[in-house]
């Protein structure tokens, strides 16, 4: 086998090898739970997260028509960057995004004994990789590979017409 076809082999192979692992970490976290009790008249939600992450998600207050809040906050009780709050009723969607590695929390409080029950969901982007998100890195990698294999193709075809 000619020694340009090995190294276009090996460029295929070590492009996969990389490529795999990086589409699981790209699909992030997703997490639904329904009817889920208020003990104590509160309820926290906990995410261990690296910086970069972003969380979204929703709560629905089930039982009585108000009283209830929410609250976000790190390990420290500093309030993290919220892109994006909805209040409507017995509904919240939130966003937020982590600058440093911390636990953070979501607390979820009911003010009267009405709202017993939450539903909630939140889907975790994943943490970046060197600085660069998941899928970014993947379509470097993967243009990165292509590149390197149309080059190896190229010299091979260059070393062909110069042999014959």
């Amino acid at each position: 086998m000619n020694r340009l076809v090995r190294i276009e082999i090996i460029i295929i192979v070590v492009t996969l090898a990389i490529i795999l692992p990086l589409t699981f970490l790209a699909s992030g976290t997703s997490v639904a739970k329904y009817h889920q009790p208020v003990t104590g008249s509160s309820r926290v939600i906990t995410f261990d997260l690296k910086s970069g992450q972003t969380v979204t998600g929703s709560l629905d207050f089930l039982g009585g028509p108000g009283g209830t809040w929410f609250y976000i906050s790190d390990s420290n009780g500093s309030i993290p960057p919220i892109a994006d709050t909805k209040f409507e009723g017995g509904h919240v969607d939130f966003t937020f995004a982590t600058n440093i590695d911390n636990r953070y929390y979501v607390s979820i409080a009911v003010g009267d004994s009405s709202t017993q029950y939450i539903n909630y969901s939140y889907q975790i982007s994943p943490p970046p990789i060197i600085g660069i998100t998941p899928v970014a890195l993947i379509g470097i990698v993967i243009t990165l590979g292509v590149v390197a294999a149309l080059t190896v193709a190229v010299f091979r075809k260059q070393d062909k017409a110069l042999t014959n």
